[in-house]
């Protein structure tokens, strides 16, 4: 398989990459934020929600240096998404719905993301689905190590995993045909669908039972 790729290709993978890094260091400051955490708690909590996955990637790669240490924009986007927690109070009910479509976006772009670095590595088909899964959820498994919680990754398999799996398996697939950025873009769109139906689904199938 030919792992060149264009310029299209990699202006939309740091795109995703920077969207995924945004939408965490919010998610992840606001958490700190409720948790009434000081200001180095806050920005070590946002830090890590939005740059552990790619940092645990990286590592596993064992390619040079990781990437949000070689290029100043992760940082300073994960710092901007920090900045936008602290200084915005989310309502209970706003707060749930956004984190919510937070979670699925960047597990979906970030999952194309660690699929891509996979695929550019020239890595067989169950690495490249590793990787995308690792890349999704490794901020948010750190995270919530590091606050002594029990991991969503435990707890919210389908919304996590499976949404991961799917888009690493989207592009594994489209790169195959020669169709890498039509790919990333397929990919990233199906991850957030899939979680979103799965969470639909589940609580359809809570209400039916509530109503037997």
């Amino acid at each position: 398989m030919d792992t060149d790729f264009s310029q299209e290709v990699y202006t939309l993978y740091f795109v995703l990459e920077y969207i995924g890094v945004f939408l965490a260091a919010v998610v992840g400051g606001t958490i700190a934020k409720r948790e009434e955490f000081d200001v180095v708690g806050f920005l070590v909590v946002a830090l890590v929600s939005s740059l552990a996955g790619g940092l645990i990637r990286d590592a596993v790669l064992n390619d040079g240096p990781a990437a949000a240490l070689q290029t100043p924009g992760y940082l300073l986007t994960a710092s901007a998404g920090a900045v936008v927690a602290f200084v915005m109070t989310f309502k209970d009910k706003f707060w749930d719905t956004f984190r919510f479509y937070a979670d699925v976006v960047t597990i979906g772009v970030w999952g194309v993301v660690g699929a891509t670095r996979a695929i550019e590595n020239d890595l067989p088909w169950i690495s490249i689905i590793l990787l995308g899964v690792l890349t999704a959820v490794g901020g948010s498994l750190t995270r919530d190590v590091m606050l002594g919680k029990l991991p969503s990754l435990l707890t919210e398999q389908k919304m996590l995993v499976f949404p991961a799996i799917v888009a690493s398996v989207i592009l594994s697939v489209f790169h195959y045909y020669g169709l890498m950025w039509q790919g990333m873009f397929a990919a990233a769109v199906a991850g957030p669908v899939v979680s979103m139906c799965v969470y639909w689904l589940s609580n359809w199938r809570r209400r039916q039972v509530g109503l037997a």
